[in-house]
């Protein structure tokens, strides 16, 4: 598999996840399950970004640039001002955003090293 790809699985998983207007835990989740559903919704919007940013099959320097970018934002912002709006309208909180970042980047390093392992030769 294919960096990329990784990330392309991912998109689909979480779309999933959010296919039904109460998610998958259905209507009783509460508290709860609007947390995991907003989680879903901007590690979803996250993905996509990389995805749509990325040329080639290269998602780890992608990765590594948004986690440059956004460390240097938080470094540089006030404690209660670590998040920012982009053009589109979407707020994304900083701290999140990197937590989410290194989620995808351990991600795409488990499935290649799992990949490369299983590679004769590799």
């Amino acid at each position: 598999m294919h960096a990329r790809e990784v990330l392309d699985q991912r998109r689909s998983t979480l779309a999933g996840l959010l296919a039904t207007p109460q998610g998958p835990l259905g209507p009783n989740a509460g508290q709860l399950g609007e947390r995991l559903r907003g989680a879903w919704e901007s590690e979803l919007r996250l993905v996509e970004r990389l995805l749509a940013e990325t040329p080639g099959d290269d998602v780890l320097a992608t990765i590594a640039a948004w986690r440059s970018r956004t460390e240097a934002f938080v470094e540089r912002s006030a404690p209660s001002r670590t998040s920012w709006t982009d053009r589109s309208g979407v707020v994304w909180n900083g701290p999140d955003v990197l937590v989410m970042l290194a989620d995808l980047d351990d991600r795409v390093r488990r499935w290649l090293g799992a990949d490369h392992e299983q590679t004769p030769g590799g």
